[in-house]
């Protein structure tokens, strides 16, 4: 899995793109760096754009990993508008189970949208 980080372009504050196949262990290391980061801030407006990554291997097992992982970091993530979207629709399954799981124990108001503008929409109407 490969990631790359776009900073301050958009109705977002920052933009995580993925490609490849999802990896949970490579999901956390982007979190990790994004958190070391100087930019990274409280209450940010953040895009996760999976469009060009497979989520096909994931798994309920990596799922439930990635959110105890998630679930780890929540305290320095903070309360961040975090808006993930996907390629299709298994994707968008995962993504939904992430959010499901998640949802009880982390401060970050986390969202799955079918595309990137609907995305940056949401992102958009937060204050």
């Amino acid at each position: 899995m490969d990631y790359t980080f776009t900073w301050g372009e958009g109705p977002e504050d920052v933009r995580v793109e993925t490609s490849g196949a999802i990896d949970v262990d490579a999901l956390d290391a982007m979190v990790e760096e994004a958190l070391a980061d100087p930019r990274f801030r409280p209450d940010m407006r953040v895009l996760v754009d999976h469009t060009r990554a497979i989520w096909a291997g994931v798994d309920g097992a990596e799922v439930r990993r990635r959110v105890e992982l998630v679930r780890a970091q929540a305290d320095r993530i903070g309360r961040q508008g975090v808006a993930y979207d996907v390629a299709g629709r298994i994707d968008l399954g995962v993504g939904r189970k992430l959010a499901a799981y998640a949802a009880d124990s982390v401060a970050f108001d986390f969202r799955v949208f079918p595309t990137v503008p609907a995305a940056r929409e949401w992102l958009s109407a937060r204050p």
